[in-house]
């Protein structure tokens, strides 16, 4: 509904999602509400609760009450409907009440009668069968799609609409009658996004449909979480000829791409807003380099390698490429690989996302392949040499006869960032080697080019070695101690303080220079060339809470040299998750002597530590050596002088920093601070790796976000350590 603004009528939205109705369930319903229980039904709660630490605390306990909150949002009627079915007087057991609440919130599925919010359902149920019935198939085809996923994020009216072959306007026709439930825009636009209010109806079409009302709607109710059974019907079947059922025979096949596809991966996937990007006038020499590359009709190399360590800007880069790409219209698909998105590190569903992608662009494409999804809509359970087969090579071979899709002349792009985070190494390792084989064959490759970046461990590292062997691949490595990189890090530091001293002008006197010539000196010293470190930097002196920009840049000054600085900010947040989750990659068996390594380095030679002195310190072979720090290659290298003297050193000092610092890394500090000759390595076993992975998990539990931040003082100019990100 179009809302029109006059002088005499104002409108004013209520939102679920804003602070001040999250503010107000929390405090006036949930809180409020377990208090008033509490109060009224004294006798059930003599005995004290067990907390999650050990102790006791009085029911219902803080997490309960932080746990009701969460779900509810700023859902007035969900929390309403948990707080009368926990104080429901006929029960007479609020305990027992909130423990069947907490187990529906953890499994919808379980309790489809008598739920704590069957009343919501109610209203849900209501809303369904007020559809109107000649849009009825058309919406339950739209609702399949987009419930099958999980989580509420947010999907593009477009892609949606493209993949059921209908007009936007057609796909807003199909929600009218559900925008109660369904957030979507009241003007129909192909910018469009579309997304659930609250979870609860997701969980109400997964799990609380009734299905002698709502027949095609009860499918979903088995696919949901995987719950398939050996005996079942073909239910993906089902949904797809459901869904297609106003749809053209040979565009149906469509519809079994978006539930399989990562719709979240995409270069302009709200869920990534806003994206990383290059800023003005920063990596010049690899767009360059890149533009000839696009250009040049005879070379064998269809690959672009990437590869840098952790915060380098590979994903900034891969970004802007794909935005670029897309204005001009050479853009075929890209996948931005994400460990905090689920869904979106699943190898098996990279083939499916690019096809959905290039169906959507390419008419051509989607009617070739099309009918092979229809005969075998079980095409996400297949090997990824049997999906880039049907869904790559066969198509794209055929299109290539007349050149509909691209040619040297007019070249197409795919952009894959993020390699590392796509499933496990044999999975890289076989779509790397699927991609290389497609690429030798230069009638089909011939115009499509392949993006693909990645941090630099030891396998993508062989896997780059051989494209390169091949003449397959071009590969440029991004570094942080290289005079472009300082240049660029100068470049964003500089227009970055230019926005902020421009945004709070008012707090400077009009000759005033700020950051000053010290100021920019140390800045430019400790960034090296690490753009994400960099990034921090800003972020925290331009934080908005705060709008004093002065103060939180001496605050940052005095974090990097001291430790002794109290301050509510962390500065170094997003570097701190970022190491976190590369140590938690280690696996647990190798972790105590990744750990003893890591300690030798920062106690070690400023210039990095010999592997020789390394080996023969914790007395282990060579092969040990490199297998524990197999997975650290983001944030440590291998430098060589010469044939007997490679030594280890860090990219740049963040990370040790982050590593001795018990503020930032919690337990590990200790691990890592001790004495290295207290523990000898080769006898610590199995135990051991248990108490050092117990050391990581706790670590990653008391990371603080709040209090001093420990950097001691960068290595002088000059001095050995490479500095890279």
């Amino acid at each position: 509904m179009e809302v029109v603004s006059r002088p005499d009528n104002q409108h004013a939205e209520i939102s679920i999602d804003d602070e001040e109705a999250i503010e107000d369930v929390n405090k006036h319903i949930i809180r409020a509400g377990l208090e008033e229980i509490f109060n009224q039904s004294s006798d059930p709660f003599a005995d004290p609760v067990e907390d999650e630490e050990g102790g006791t605390e009085q029911w219902p306990t803080e997490a309960h009450k932080v746990r009701l909150a969460k779900e509810a949002s700023g859902f007035f009627m969900f929390a309403t409907c948990m707080i009368q079915f926990i104080g429901d007087q006929s029960r007479r057991d609020p305990r027992r009440q909130l423990t069947r609440c907490l187990e529906f919130l953890d499994d919808p599925s379980s309790q489809r009668e008598g739920n704590p919010i069957s009343p919501l359902h109610r209203i849900y149920q209501q809303i369904l069968s007020d559809v109107d019935p000649d849009i009825l198939s058309t919406a339950t085809a739209v609702l399949q799609i987009i419930t099958v996923e999980s989580g509420i994020q947010k999907f593009h009216a477009q892609n949606v609409a493209d993949s059921l072959n209908m007009d936007v306007s057609v796909f807003y026709r199909a929600l009218d009658g559900l925008q109660a439930v369904i957030n979507i825009s009241p003007v129909p636009s192909s910018s469009s996004t579309i997304q659930f209010y609250h979870t609860s109806f997701l969980e109400y079409i997964r799990h609380g449909v009734d299905p002698s009302r709502h027949k095609s709607l009860s499918h979903i109710r088995e696919i949901s979480a995987g719950r398939i059974t050996d005996d079942a019907p073909d239910l993906g079947q089902s949904i797809i000829q459901s869904a297609a059922s106003s749809l053209p025979k040979d565009q149906a096949g469509l519809a079994i791409l978006l539930p399989i596809a990562m719709v979240q991966a995409d270069f302009d996937s709200p869920s990534r807003y806003p994206p990383p990007r290059c800023h003005r006038g920063t990596r010049t020499l690899l767009r360059q380099k890149t533009s000839i590359w696009l250009t040049d009709a005879d070379s064998r190399e269809r690959i672009l390698w990437i590869t840098g360590p952790a915060g380098v800007g590979k994903s900034a880069f891969a970004q802007s490429l794909a935005e670029n790409c897309h204005q001009t219209a050479r853009l075929g698909a890209s996948i931005f690989f994400s460990a905090s998105i689920k869904g979106n590190q699943e190898a098996q569903r990279v083939i499916p996302t690019l096809a959905g992608q290039l169906a959507a662009k390419f008419s051509e494409y989607k009617s070739l392949i099309a009918p092979a999804l229809l005969e075998d809509p079980g095409i996400a359970e297949k090997d990824l040499s049997i999906q880039f087969q049907t869904l790559v090579v066969q198509p794209l071979e055929m299109l290539q006869k007349d050149q509909r899709l691209y040619s040297a002349q007019n070249p197409l792009m795919i952009v894959l960032d993020g390699l590392e985070a796509c499933g496990s190494k044999a999975a890289q390792i076989e779509l790397t080697r699927l991609i290389s084989e497609f690429a030798k064959h230069k009638y089909a490759a011939s115009g499509l080019f392949w993006v693909i970046t990645g941090r630099p461990e030891s396998h993508i590292k062989k896997i780059v070695w051989r494209m390169t062997l091949q003449a397959l691949c071009r590969h440029e490595q991004l570094s942080i101690d290289d005079p472009e990189a300082r240049d660029d890090v100068d470049l964003v530091l500089r227009d970055g303080f230019h926005e902020i001293r421009k945004k709070y002008d008012f707090r400077f006197g009009p000759t005033e220079r700020w950051p000053t010539d010290i100021h920019w000196h140390f800045l430019k010293d400790a960034s090296s060339g690490f753009l994400m470190f960099a990034s921090c930097i800003l972020q925290y002196v331009g934080d908005e809470d705060q709008r004093d920009p002065r103060m939180l840049l001496e605050m940052c000054l005095g974090l990097v040299t001291s430790s002794l600085v109290p301050h509510t900010l962390h500065p170094f947040r997003r570097l701190d998750s970022l190491y976190e989750q590369i140590l938690l990659s280690v696996p647990p068996e190798i972790i105590p002597i990744t750990l003893r390594i890591l300690s030798l380095c920062i106690h070690g030679p400023v210039n990095g530590l010999p592997v020789r002195d390394a080996m023969a310190f914790l007395d282990i072979d060579q092969s040990t050596l490199y297998n524990a720090l197999d997975k650290l290659h983001s944030v440590v290298d291998f430098s060589s002088s010469g044939a007997d003297e490679v030594r280890i050193y860090f990219f740049h000092p963040s990370f040790p920093n982050y590593l001795k610092d018990p503020k930032r890394s919690g337990d590990i500090a200790h691990e890592i601070n001790m004495d290295s000759t207290e523990v000898n390595p080769t006898e610590g076993g199995p135990a051991q790796a248990s108490s050092s992975r117990s050391t990581l998990d706790k670590g990653k539990n008391k990371v603080s976000p709040v209090g001093p931040l420990s950097i001691p003082e960068f290595p002088p100019s000059g001095s050995n350590l490479k500095l890279d990100d």
